[in-house]
């Protein structure tokens, strides 16, 4: 049994702490119940697995629920692909997150396997900023509501905002692990004139232009891997 321990693991920037639970060993199955765990402000609310046949093809089950908090998560995923994909690292760098995620997912699979046989999650997000270095705007607000599983994508609701434009988006995606992925989404955007005139600096359009009001947009869109439908 577990009870409020902590550690620290080498290229982890803060201790995992508050780790409780149970982990039990029968014969060649190994058992996880009740797990919690924190690092800095992210929290592992509760995880529960189950390794099946460890001495053969093992097979597992896991269900897990916590919030991450973005700021953290960026600079830990930084860290982790620093030594392999520094482009990637490079990137990730010039982004800046904060605000927290809230996540929950249940999966089965083989340990033989790339990637579970079956899963299903959520993922919440309210109020998180987004900032990437070169981008003429910022996502001063951004909330989502998404579900998935390993046949379909579906985002219930997303809203972004850099404080004087949005944009207001819901869709799916199905098959997208698969040769024959499909979309539909529909989007409703109202643009300030200080945002389109902070994006136009990146265009050649941007010499000579003046903006006021703003300007509202509607649009759909469905298709495939070979075809898309857009309508406005």
């Amino acid at each position: 049994k577990l009870d409020d321990l902590s550690f620290r693991l080498k290229g982890f920037d803060e201790p995992f702490s508050g780790v409780g639970g149970t982990v039990s060993l029968k014969g060649d199955n190994i058992t996880v119940e009740n797990v919690s765990a924190r690092y800095g402000k992210s929290v592992l609310k509760s995880a529960d697995a189950t390794l099946r046949g460890i001495t053969g093809n093992t097979a597992y089950g896991i269900s897990a629920e916590g919030t991450l908090d973005a700021g953290a998560g960026l600079s830990l995923a930084r860290d982790i692909t620093g030594g392999k994909y520094p482009a990637w690292a490079k990137r990730l760098s010039r982004t800046e997150a904060s605000g927290f995620i809230k996540l929950s997912i249940d999966a089965l699979g083989s340990l033989k396997d790339k990637t579970p046989k079956r899963y299903a999650g959520s993922i919440f997000i309210e109020d998180a900023t987004f900032r990437y270095e070169g981008l003429p705007v910022s996502i001063e607000s951004l909330s989502a509501d998404a579900v998935f599983n390993e046949k379909q994508v579906e985002i219930k609701g997303l809203r972004a905002s850099d404080g004087r434009s949005f944009i207001v988006m819901n869709g799916q995606a199905t098959g997208y692990a698969g040769p024959d992925p499909s979309f539909a989404l529909a989007a409703e955007a109202r643009l300030d004139s200080s945002t389109i005139a902070a994006m136009a600096k990146e265009t050649a359009v941007a010499d000579g232009l003046y903006t006021d009001g703003s300007a509202s947009i509607k649009l759909t869109a469905e298709g495939g891997k070979d075809s898309a439908r857009i309508s406005l």
